[in-house]
């Protein structure tokens, strides 16, 4: 069986126009004409399959927030440190964490969850506010309240 460019990016969770940040340096996923999917790497092209046995981290651009986000965000208590959704019900609910968290999945129905920094205390809900932050998802990795109400 052979894999197409495109089925090695989505088993990597890339996407086009992902930045990407491995050796020290920042690349990016784009489609060439000539190359195909491929790494613009340090003025390089780098075919995708390139990155196999290499950690690399993707980078996820900073969101723009509406005024109702920010709002919410600057109004939390302080001990809250990051935001963001499990995989319950359609879209997953808004989760508030204060340490750094990790995914757990629950048995029974595969949904899954966060738990703070090992401790097995899961994380805070927002379901009230489910319909916004919509640029947050499960397969996110969590952000950084801080890092989002930075200008």
């Amino acid at each position: 069986m052979k894999f197409t460019s495109e089925d090695l990016l989505k088993a990597m969770g890339l996407k086009l126009n992902d930045k990407i940040e491995f050796n020290g340096s920042i690349g990016k996923v784009y489609n060439d004409d000539v190359f195909g999917i491929s790494i613009l790497y340090r003025n390089q092209i780098l075919k995708i399959e390139s990155l196999f046995g290499i950690e690399y981290t993707i980078i996820q651009p900073k969101p723009t927030l509406i005024e109702d986000e920010k709002a919410i965000l600057r109004n939390l208590p302080k001990e809250y440190k990051y935001v963001t959704r499990d995989s319950y019900g359609k879209g997953g609910n808004l989760v508030l964490c204060k340490e750094s968290p990790e995914r757990n999945w629950v048995l029974i129905g595969g949904d899954g969850y966060w738990l703070e920094n090992r401790n097995q205390f899961p994380c805070s809900t927002l379901r009230i506010f489910n319909h916004l932050f919509q640029f947050i998802k499960w397969e996110d990795e969590p952000y950084s309240i801080e890092e989002l109400l930075k200008e």
